[in-house]
């Protein structure tokens, strides 16, 4: 259904559902720029389009960096939820003699129950509906930015003021693993 470029209905319903439930998660306030701005994207491409987001290679590819995109704020939310958690679940069952892994029952359930990861049971067929349309083969990766780069190689966890040394040192490629925005 999501990978015939021709069929707006199922693109345009399920690109609003998980704008609005970014929109939700923002409600939360946990990262809530980040998830309006991911809202917008999906609407912009999506609902207010009229017709699919994947008729071309480079739309395909635009939708899926924003479906990615929404996957790792659903990810970093469901992390951050079970680390608020903690173990007090498994503390308050062991206190009332229950059985240890019914505090991790009670964190599962409740997870399994919000909205992050009900959108992320939409963002999985999406995804690869948008991978197969940018030409992009089931857990691919695919360029950025596509020419040739000039510079020094550096790794960060994240990019911040003086995380790649001194711009006097030349031109910097950053390998960042974690970006927020």
């Amino acid at each position: 259904m999501l990978s015939d470029p021709h069929n707006a209905v199922y693109w345009t319903s399920s690109c609003a559902a998980v704008a609005m439930g970014m929109r939700h998660v923002a409600m939360s306030q946990f990262r809530a720029g980040e998830c309006d701005a991911c809202a917008n994207e999906l609407e912009a491409w999506c609902v207010n389009l009229g017709t699919t987001p994947i008729t071309t290679e480079d739309d395909a590819k635009r939708v899926r960096a924003t479906l990615q995109r929404a996957g790792r704020l659903v990810e970093a939310h469901t992390t951050a939820l079970v680390d608020g958690y903690g173990n007090g679940p498994g503390l308050l069952g062991q206190s009332f003699k229950f059985q240890p892994h019914v505090g991790d029952t009670f964190v599962d359930s409740i997870i399994r129950a919000g909205v992050p990861f009900q959108i992320s049971r939409f963002l999985t067929p999406m995804l690869r509906a948008s991978s197969v349309a940018a030409g992009i083969p089931p857990g691919g990766l695919d360029a950025v930015v596509r020419g040739i780069g000039v510079g020094r190689l550096v790794e960060c966890e994240r990019l911040t003021p003086g995380a790649c040394g001194d711009p006097a040192d030349g031109p910097v490629i950053a390998l960042v693993w974690t970006a927020d925005g």
